[in-house]
């Protein structure tokens, strides 16, 4: 039979760091989701297309001659890095969610208070 140590003894004995991070409700250890960051990537490149198709309507109503090529190029570096964007972000949001280092679950002070 297993013999168990009395509960004031248990209870005195300090926890590490990280199981103390682990019981916290706010620190969750999720899996890292390819899925959440490839959605994020076609949300972003959505929306640099659409940043693109606003500057195209507006060099198209402008006296400016540029090469269709150069155009083309610049659009779609700028669809590109809408997406790219948007892929970081969600990377490093679910990189620093399930890290198990306190100073990225820390409440950041506001700007105004520094």
């Amino acid at each position: 039979m297993k013999k168990t140590a009395p509960l004031y003894l248990i209870q005195a004995i300090p926890l590490d760091r990280l199981e103390l991070m682990n019981r916290s409700g706010s620190m969750k250890n999720n899996p890292f989701s390819g899925t959440r960051v490839l959605i994020a990537l076609l949300v972003g490149l959505l929306l640099g297309g659409l940043v693109a198709f606003f500057l195209r309507t507006v060099i198209s109503n402008t006296p400016v001659d540029v090469h269709s090529q150069r155009l083309n190029l610049f659009f779609t570096m700028i669809t590109l890095s809408g997406g790219l964007g948007a892929m970081v972000i969600e990377t490093m949001r679910q990189l620093q969610q399930s890290s198990t280092e306190a100073e990225y679950h820390r409440r950041q002070r506001q700007w105004w208070l520094r």
